[in-house]
């Protein structure tokens, strides 16, 4: 697993962290993980944000790369199927 932090941890203990894990092909290898929680290396990359203090941490899920990934997925899915059923009309 890779693991990339940005962020601060200030002097009363709170926390402001954007954290990327890459969790590596050889880690996941076998398991059914959706195509758009992938990167072009195959990684699963999870985005989180860490905030609240050093003795109670909040972590909280960042869509936003599922998101967007999921987007062009499904934009992806549906021309793919758009020129199929034209193929077979035409």
């Amino acid at each position: 697993m890779k693991i990339c932090a940005r962020g601060t941890l200030y002097l009363d203990s709170r926390l402001d962290f954007d954290i990327t894990c890459r969790f590596l092909p050889e880690l996941i290898g076998g398991s059914d993980i959706p195509i758009f929680l992938l990167d072009e290396g195959g990684n699963m990359v999870v985005d989180l944000e860490v905030t609240g203090t050093w003795q109670v941490p909040r972590f909280k899920l960042k869509t936003g790369r599922v998101t967007k990934k999921t987007k062009e997925k499904l934009k992806e899915r549906f021309e793919e199927g758009l020129e199929r059923l034209l193929k077979d009309v035409y």
